[in-house]
């Protein structure tokens, strides 16, 4: 009887936030490297922006007293557990709407990452060798790397082993995490832009669900701004617990 021919095994699809291959050459120049973070990090601020129009939105505040708590929590993290919270208060366990929600910030939560490696990633002129047993490879040009000190961005003596092993044709010499060109960067960067397209029309549909909820008696605001309050005293006191560190910015 004929064995049945195996089955080829399907590429997961890479999610927004995966990180690209490194490309064995970088930027001739450093400027649209600069340019490229700079724009990267606006569109984030902007996808920021948009966040805190939806918290705005969900909360509806008379005083302002609930955005004015959104706008000083300085994690990103934190400040979308503020949106949860809300949305928590608002619509039922299992609606479409805070499913929604609640699955965006999830995915925004890992592009974040992204995020603190644009922003705290050094421009630099790389010049790498390795020599694997079946070649040599080289990568040059200027790439967004890690600074030297963050070591946990280094590959480990585990992941340069496994590296070292790989065709040299589908491997990189540098040995970082990460090393952006500046088209990857811009491809991040239209990522946020797309996320933040995704929030405002999330907000909208918000508006039209809660429209004949609002104004909210004043018992349900003071308890939704108690709640709030709440969270960001927790918050408050992990920070002071545990300083917290430049990636989760």
């Amino acid at each position: 009887m004929a064995k049945k021919p195996k089955k080829e095994k399907t590429p997961k699809p890479s999610k927004p936030w995966d990180d690209p291959p490194t490309k064995a050459n970088g930027d001739d120049s450093p400027v649209p490297l600069f340019q490229a973070v700079g724009y990267a990090l606006t569109c984030w601020e902007r996808l920021d922006e948009a966040l805190a129009s939806l918290f705005n939105e969900l909360v509806q505040s008379r005083q302002g007293e609930a955005l004015a708590a959104y706008g000083i929590v300085s994690s990103s993290a934190s400040r979308s557990s503020m949106i949860l919270v809300a949305i928590a208060y608002l619509f039922p366990s299992g609606t479409p709407l805070r499913n929604q929600i609640e699955s965006t910030l999830s995915e925004i939560g890992h592009l974040a990452g992204k995020r603190n490696n644009i922003a705290h990633g050094v421009v630099s002129s790389v010049h790498a060798t390795m020599t694997h047993p079946g070649g040599q490879k080289k990568s040059t040009g200027h790439y967004l790397i890690p600074a030297h000190y963050l070591t946990r961005k280094a590959l480990s003596p585990d992941e340069i082993t496994l590296l070292l092993q790989q065709d040299p044709a589908t491997s990189s010499p540098i040995m970082q995490k990460y090393a952006y060109t500046a088209d990857q960067i811009r491809d991040f960067a239209e990522h946020f832009n797309a996320y933040r397209h995704r929030v405002l029309d999330l907000q909208d549909d918000a508006i039209q669900q809660i429209a004949s909820r609002w104004p909210l008696p004043a018992l349900r605001e003071q308890e939704l701004l108690r709640q709030i309050e709440d969270l960001q005293t927790k918050l408050s006191a992990q920070s002071q617990e545990s300083p917290p560190e430049s990636s989760q910015e």
